[in-house]
């Protein structure tokens, strides 16, 4: 990244996630894992919004809620958005927020995704936003590294990479618009959405 007040430059290595949202600059996060408590975070405990569109993804949604679930970083809520589905998705999330009082659902009319990832956004508490799809799973350690991420690059947006699993689900294009690279950004240039 580069970029901020003062021009300073970071730079990092993407992992498997999805995208975490909040503001003007990118930073590629890295790979290490980070304590959780204030010792090693250097001030109070960061709170995470997850939001999850959810829409007619029943085949999905449990093994995405349980990643979410497994995260090491237990400060979160997890919100998921009824985008109007007419399969048991929202069956599905009732039964894990009945077993995890971090998960809560939002009802609304089918708007498609842009507009499900909005309605949670505007409910989100956090400090961070993380926008999950209802068919990803994120590593356990997910929410560990990107508060580092931030703390370490002061930047406003965290991006990162995924894997294909099985990898066999994968094909070239897929597989190089998922990779995880270093990158580094100077303010905002709309090549970086390439």
């Amino acid at each position: 990244v580069q970029g901020g007040p003062r021009g300073e430059r970071e730079q990092g290595r993407a992992f498997q996630g999805a995208l975490l949202c909040a503001g003007r600059r990118h930073f590629a996060a890295g790979q290490g894992s980070c304590a959780q408590d204030e010792r090693a975070i250097g001030r109070a405990v960061a709170k995470f919004s997850i939001i999850i569109p959810v829409y007619n993804v029943e085949k999905y949604l449990s093994y995405c809620l349980d990643s979410v679930r497994a995260q090491t970083y237990a400060d979160l809520e997890v919100i998921c958005v009824d985008d109007g589905s007419t399969d048991r998705s929202s069956r599905i999330v009732e039964l894990h927020a009945a077993a995890d009082p971090r998960i809560r659902m939002v009802s609304k009319s089918n708007g498609g995704v842009s507009s499900a990832k909005n309605a949670g956004i505007r409910e989100a508490t956090g400090d961070y936003v993380l926008c999950v799809d209802a068919d990803d799973a994120l590593v356990p350690e997910a929410c560990e590294r990107l508060v580092r991420a931030f703390q370490e690059s002061d930047a406003d947006v965290v991006t990162f990479g995924a894997n294909c699993v099985p990898s066999c689900d994968g094909y070239p294009w897929l597989v190089d618009c998922l990779s995880p690279r270093d990158a580094v950004y100077d303010g905002f240039d709309w090549k970086i959405l390439l």
